[in-house]
C-alpha cells in the first residue's frame, strides 16, 4: 500500500497529471481507474473549471489544469516530505529515497555513498535509476525523484544544482594502442580513429558532437559504433578494435586497475564537463534525504580528488 493521500483529490490529480493517463494515475495509486475519475470530477467541482481534456490517446491539462498541476505537485512532495520528517523524530527512518542518475556515476561513487548510508541509517531504502542526463533534469522537474545526478545541467528555474564536480570527458584506449602513452590528445588526432560512441540521446555525446562541429572535423570523424551502454563501449576498447568517447567516471575503475587508459581531450568543452547533483528547487526535502546529499557530495568529491586523470 501506498502512503496515506491528503488530499484525496490532489494526489490524484498529481498521478494523472504526472502519467497524462487515468488508467496509468489509478496503477501508481493501485486503485480502480474510476475512483480516480470521481476524484478529478470532485476536484473540478470544487474548483469550478475543467482541468482536463480526454483525447485519443489519454488527458491533457487545460490551463486552469496546468496551473492546478504545478500546485498539486508542490502540497503532494511537501506532504510527503512532511511525513518522512515526522516518522524521523518518532524514531522511524524507513524511506525510500529515490535517485534518477547517468550511467557513469553508479560506479563512480554513488554506489559507495549508499553504502556508507546504509552503514548508519540501515532501514533507508533506495530506489536507483539510469536513464540519459536529460530526463534527469526532466522528471527531477516532475517529481519522479528526490534527487539527480546528471551531465552539464542547463540553467533551469525550477532546478537547484546542489553540488558540480570535475567530470571531463576522456579518450579510452587500450594499453597497445598508439594514443596510449600519451596524456593528452586533440580532436584532430581522432581522424581514422575507428571510434565508439554513446548515444545521441547521451549528455556527453551531444557535447562531443558540437566539439567536433565546431572544429570543422564532423565529416572526419564518425562513429563506427553507438550504445547506450557504457559497459559496450569498453568492451569494444578491450577487444582492441578502437577507441571509445566516455565520461571520466565510466573510465574510473579501468584506469585505476591499469586495464584500460584515459587520454584528456585537449579541447575546452570537453574539459570543463560537470556531474551535477539536482533537485526541486520549491520542494523541501526530507531530512533523511538532505543528509543523503551530505554524503554523496563528500563521495563525490573523493572521488574527484583521488582520481589518477586530470
Amino acid at each position: 500500500m501506498g502512503p496515506p493521500v491528503f488530499p484525496s483529490e490532489l494526489r490524484a490529480f498529481h498521478a494523472v497529471a504526472q502519467s497524462g493517463s487515468i488508467r496509468k494515475a489509478a496503477e501508481v495509486l493501485e486503485v480502480a481507474p474510476s475512483s480516480v475519475s470521481r476524484k478529478i470530477s470532485l476536484l473540478e467541482h470544487q474548483i469550478g473549471t475543467a482541468l482536463l481534456q480526454r483525447t485519443s490517446s489519454g488527458v491533457a491539462l487545460t490551463h486552469a489544469g496546468a496551473m492546478v498541476a504545478e500546485y498539486a505537485r508542490s502540497v503532494v512532495l511537501d506532504y510527503d516530505s512532511l511525513r518522512a520528517d515526522l516518522n524521523d523524530a518518532r524514531g522511524s527512518r524507513h524511506k525510500m529515497v529515490r535517485l534518477e542518475t547517468v550511467e557513469s556515476i553508479v560506479s563512480g561513487g554513488l554506489i559507495d555513498a549508499v553504502a556508507n548510508f546504509r552503514a548508519k541509517f540501515d532501514s533507508v531504502l533506495f530506489r536507483i535509476t539510469i536513464v540519459p542526463a536529460p530526463k534527469v533534469v526532466e522528471d527531477v522537474q516532475r517529481g519522479e525523484c528526490d534527487v539527480g545526478i546528471t551531465f552539464c545541467c542547463p540553467p533551469q528555474p525550477d532546478v537547484l544544482t546542489l553540488t558540480s564536480v570535475p567530470e571531463p570527458i576522456i579518450l579510452a584506449v587500450s594499453k597497445t594502442h598508439p594514443l596510449a602513452s600519451a596524456r593528452k590528445a586533440a580532436l584532430q588526432d581522432l581522424k581514422g580513429i575507428p571510434l565508439a560512441l554513446p548515444d545521441v540521446t547521451f549528455g556527453v555525446r551531444r557535447i562531443f558532437d558540437r566539439a567536433i562541429q565546431e572544429a570543422g572535423l564532423a565529416r572526419d570523424i564518425t562513429p563506427v559504433v553507438n550504445s547506450n551502454s557504457f559497459e559496450a563501449l569498453r568492451d569494444f576498447v578491450r577487444c582492441d578494435a578502437g577507441a571509445a568517447i566516455l565520461p571520466y567516471r565510466a573510465m574510473l575503475r579501468e584506469s585505476t586497475y591499469n586495464w584500460l587508459h584515459a587520454v584528456s581531450l585537449d579541447h575546452p568543452s570537453l574539459t570543463d564537463t560537470t556531474i551535477d547533483v539536482i533537485a526541486l528547487r520549491k520542494h523541501k526535502l526530507p531530512r533523511i534525504v538532505t543528509s543523503f546529499i551530505d554524503v554523496l557530495i563528500h563521495t563525490l568529491g573523493a572521488v574527484s580528488d583521488g582520481g589518477r586523470f586530470g
